[in-house]
């Protein structure tokens, strides 16, 4: 009996483990919070939205962006995030396609979102090999959608 127990309570130890370091790893991959310190963005690019009037219905709103990576093979992963903080759209780029410095749209609904202050943010990652690879968050830019007059 007592040696099912010592069995259940390694499990638990076991698991409770493999959760804690997941959970550490995955922090590590999370983008810094709102006002913190800049620090912990990297330097390997940058992104910007133009301030425009949100229109009625689907329209397409500009946006550029620049990857320095400190390696030649990356990966780039745009996020679109409205005045409430949710996500509204994504983009990906890869030096395979697409080049280091660029434009293009998102595609906003003026029904799934409302005016305000949007904020772009972009992850970077760089692959010496397949297993070896560093990501870095790049600082986020802001643009408004401002009510139509």
């Amino acid at each position: 009996m007592a040696r099912k127990t010592l069995h259940g309570s390694i499990a638990v130890l076991v698991v409770a483990l493999s959760l804690l370091a997941g959970g550490l790893v995955a922090g590590a991959l999370v983008p810094p919070a709102h006002g913190s310190d800049d620090s912990r963005y990297r330097h390997w690019g940058s992104t910007d939205g133009r301030n425009a009037v949100l229109r009625f219905g689907c329209n397409n709103y500009k946006y550029t962006y620049v990857i320095n990576p400190p390696n030649r093979e990356w990966s780039a992963e745009l996020f679109l995030d409205d005045p409430t903080g949710e996500t509204l759209a994504s983009a990906a780029f890869d030096n395979f396609s697409d080049p280091k410095r660029g434009s293009a749209t998102w595609r906003i609904c003026k029904p799934s979102t409302r005016p305000g202050r949007f904020k772009i943010r972009m992850k970077i990652t760089t692959y010496v090999s397949s297993q070896d690879f560093r990501v870095g968050w790049v600082k986020p830019s802001y643009f408004r959608l401002r009510k139509a007059s």
